[in-house]
Parts: C-alpha cells; structure tokens; sequence
C-alpha cells in the first residue's frame, strides 16, 4: 500500500466535506479518521485512508447523485459495493493516491453497524457494530479549521473501537468492533439488509 500524504489528505477530507454539505448528506468521521482528528488534532502518524460514516437511510437514496459528483472530481475508480445486497453499503475510491472509504451505519434494534459487503478481497463476512445511539449523536472537532461531526461520547467510541490506552499514540491502530457472521449470529432479516 502507498504511504499516505498529509496534505494532499486534507485536500481530499476538506472536498468531501464540503460536497457531502452541497448534498446535504449528514456525515461523521469513524475509525482512524476520527481517532487522528480527536487525538493527533490531523491524520495519525500512520494513517491508510480516510473513513466517513453515514446513516444508511441517508445514504442510500445520495449514492447516484454522490457518485456523479465524484466522478466529476476526480475520484477513481469508484467502486460501490452492494454484494450480495441490493443497496450499496460501502463506497470506496481513490483521489490523487488517498483512499477513501464511505461507509453506511444499518440500524438493527438498539445497534448500528456496517455490513460489510463481499469484495473481491474475499475477506470473511463481518460488521463493525457500535450502540445505535453512539453513531446518531454527534460531538464536534476542530480539524485543519473545520468542524467535522465525530460520535458521542466520542472518548467511549474511541475507547470501544480502539481500546482503553487509544489516546497513547502507536505505529497502528486495529479497530476491536469487528463481529464476524454478525448477522447471521443476529438472525437480521434479509429485507433490512437489502
């Protein structure tokens, strides 16, 4: 994997803020994002990519519009990722060497999580799964002088997803919120995925 540019990250984080406000598409920063903007006020020292989250109801009906506009700036490839599902989950894409993951939160009782769709690194079905109302609910930070939406409480979501010593600074970060054949195990009903 190619090493992740500080700058050309921020361009990429800052052009997606803004169009995901030109679409009105409510969004927050997940996972290393999140932890770098919270913890590191920028990107981790050894940042991968840039993950946004949404509600998969908001989601889904932008995703036409989203991918055009995209398009339009440059992203490519855009790879949406629905499979074996109908609606899209997961958009993944590249802009000037930054990948970026944009990523749909399905609401199953008292949770939240991403399905994470089959690709074709054929890695074993798992979600990302987190308290519904931890990922509905939002803090604010202040990253390269914008606000961006985190979850709140935002020290319980870094902590659950990353462990207790998450503000202590490491060569890599590892999500802990992977739950694999969740919804199997959850017996969720193949229509709320489809």
């Amino acid at each position: 994997m190619r090493s992740f540019n500080h700058e050309r990250g921020k361009s990429c984080l800052l052009n997606l803020q803004n169009l995901f406000h030109q679409l009105e598409l409510s969004c927050f920063l997940v996972q290393g994002t999140a932890l770098g903007a919270v913890r590191d006020h920028g990107f981790c020292k050894h940042e991968k990519d840039i993950d946004f989250g949404f509600l998969q109801e908001d989601f889904t009906p932008k995703v036409p519009q989203l991918v055009k506009e995209l398009t339009r700036m440059g992203f490519d490839p855009i790879q949406q990722i629905s499979r074996p599902f109908t609606k899209v989950r997961t958009i993944a894409t590249d802009w000037n060497g930054i990948h970026v993951d944009l990523v749909g939160f399905i609401k199953w009782r008292n949770k939240r999580f991403v399905a994470r769709p089959l690709d074709e690194r054929n890695l074993p079905p798992y979600a990302i799964v987190h308290q519904a109302e931890m990922v509905e609910k939002y803090d604010q930070v202040l990253l390269f002088d914008h606000k961006f939406n985190v979850p709140l409480p935002t020290d319980k979501y870094l902590r659950f997803e990353y462990g207790p010593d998450w503000v202590k600074p490491k060569d890599d970060h590892f999500s802990r919120t992977r739950i694999y054949d969740y919804c199997e195990k959850e017996d969720i009903p193949y229509d709320l995925l489809d």
